[in-house]
């Protein structure tokens, strides 16, 4: 564990900044301390020079109900329910004034649209949103003093997800209600009052499968359309290729989409398994399976093999294959289950080649004029087909 310690909160918000773009192996969570004001890191790996490793898990700010979580954190704690992301929270207040925001030392009232009351610093506003920096630069009517309120068009909602994202010692609530209506709002709301704090978290929560796991990877991806978080969008792609689109959960949520971005997504999927298709059906120099997507050829280099012969992809004797009844049955097993999930994790299971309708695959001779008998080498087979999987295009970003 590694705690930097800070002088006061607006520094806290500075430095939470500065990290909520960043991503490392070993961190698990972030959390600013409301009794200390330090920034507090758990992980494994991040003790000494505070080095990040690329392209890793990605890790977010996360709450704590109470100091006393800080000293042992486990993955349960890292988590929401799905209790609290699927209930609806009342805002709790106290004299009208939100029961988090309320105190006395606060120098600025904000009204939500449904009548809640913020007391707020304005010094944190200012430091967190230029356009309340200059908002607040602009001098107040005579008449007005700290208690006239500030009339805001966004809900309490919106605004206490907003106020505990900024202020250092609140982040999310563990009773927060995330859910895709909350931060699509909220996502507006920030960009209106260009809050970057709060959109970077906000887009760190999509990215988080632990944070918003009752979310599924559609809404994520509507989400983040939505909101023109390209990145995002570009990521929750790549979740929905362990869907079935035309399932019927799936098609609900495709219904709250635009036409534009599920069009994205069927030709995601789609072009998964044409290409895949495409590649199995040249081992044979068959007719393409999408003539569409043949810009985009792969093929199985060195997939035969017998004593003395190790044929390329181009041997005659792999033609030979189209006329075997398990060629025909492996081809169409590989398109349906690509149509049920277009991720293809079925295939990265040794059971799935080991089925005994394939059999005939590894069984059978075939003649080559130049070498003579040859087989098709099982495990070379199932490399080189896990190798053109991997190299299938897995974000829209790609398409």
């Amino acid at each position: 564990m590694k705690m930097t310690q800070v002088e006061s909160p607006l520094e806290a918000l500075s430095l939470r900044s500065s990290f909520s773009r960043r991503q490392s192996a070993g961190v698990k969570a972030v959390d600013v301390n409301a009794q200390t004001c330090g920034l507090v890191v758990f992980g494994e790996l991040l003790v000494q020079k505070w080095d990040f490793a690329p392209l890793s898990d990605t890790w977010v700010f996360i709450p704590f109900t109470s100091s006393s979580q800080i000293s042992d954190v486990g993955s349960d704690e890292l988590s929401m329910s799905a209790e609290n992301t699927a209930e609806e929270t009342k805002t709790e207040t106290t004299g009208g004034y939100h029961a988090s925001f309320d105190s006395e030392h606060a120098d600025l009232v904000l009204q939500s649209k449904d009548g809640v009351k913020f007391r707020v610093h304005s010094q944190i506003l200012r430091v967190a949103s230029t356009v309340f920096n200059d908002m607040l630069s602009i001098k107040r009517d005579d008449a007005e003093s700290e208690s006239t309120p500030i009339q805001l068009e966004e809900s309490s909602a919106v605004l206490t997800m907003i106020l505990d994202l900024i202020y250092p010692q609140h982040l999310l609530p563990a009773s927060s209600t995330l859910t895709a209506q909350l931060i699509h709002d909220t996502g507006l709301a920030a960009r209106k009052y260009d809050i970057s704090t709060v959109t970077e978290s906000l887009q760190n929560c999509l990215y988080s499968r632990e944070v918003m796991r009752p979310l599924s990877p559609l809404t994520k991806f509507g989400v983040a359309r939505r909101l023109g978080w390209d990145d995002v969008a570009g990521w929750a792609s790549t979740d929905t290729l362990a869907m079935d689109l035309s399932a019927k959960a799936s098609q609900d949520a495709l219904a709250t989409l635009d036409t534009a971005s599920v069009l994205a997504l069927q030709t995601l999927h789609r072009r998964r398994k044409a290409i895949l298709a495409n590649a199995l059906l040249a081992v044979c120099r068959e007719p393409l399976y999408s003539a569409d997507d043949a810009s985009f050829p792969l093929s199985f280099p060195e997939i035969s093999g017998g004593a003395s012969h190790v044929p390329d992809s181009d041997c005659e004797a792999l033609v030979q294959l189209k006329d075997l009844a398990a060629w025909s049955k492996f081809k169409f097993t590989v398109v349906a289950e690509m149509e049920r999930c277009p991720l293809g994790s079925r295939f990265l299971v040794d059971d799935f080649f080991d089925n005994v309708e394939f059999s005939g695959l590894w069984s059978a001779k075939f003649n080559c004029s130049c070498w003579g008998l040859s087989t098709l080498n099982k495990e070379r087979f199932r490399n080189a087909f896990r190798s053109v999987l991997s190299k299938l295009p897995n974000s829209i970003a790609e398409d």
